[in-house]
């Protein structure tokens, strides 16, 4: 009785797992289907972008060299000396900083005393 009853749970047990292939067969396939398209859509784009590269990297060819390279050397100094600004004022702020906690701590260590 035991073992006719352990049999029939395995034929329905494996009746299931049937089912759940087939279900999941148009499922994988959807899938792959999905992923392809977004390859080819990866493709296109990058052939897209690389065209778009081109075509401006044609458009700078033409400009005189000369002209080109000024314009960036400007453009580098005037950045720079930015930056420079910047950099004086950040350290200005840090000395103020400081000595305003030295003050502070000289104060406290008075204090104690």
């Amino acid at each position: 009785q035991e073992v006719d009853h352990q049999q029939d749970h395995q034929q329905d047990h494996q009746h299931n797992h049937k089912d759940q292939q087939q279900q999941q067969q148009p499922f994988q396939q959807e899938v792959d289907q999905q992923h392809k398209d977004q390859q080819q859509q990866d493709h296109q784009q990058h052939k897209d972008h690389e065209q778009q590269q081109h075509k401006e990297y044609h458009q700078q060819q033409q400009q005189p060299f000369h002209h080109h390279h000024q314009q960036q050397q400007q453009h580098q100094q005037r950045r720079h000396q930015q930056q420079q600004q910047q950099t004086l004022q950040w350290r200005q702020d840090l000395e103020q900083q400081h000595e305003h906690q030295e003050q502070e701590e000289y104060h406290h260590q008075q204090q104690q005393q």
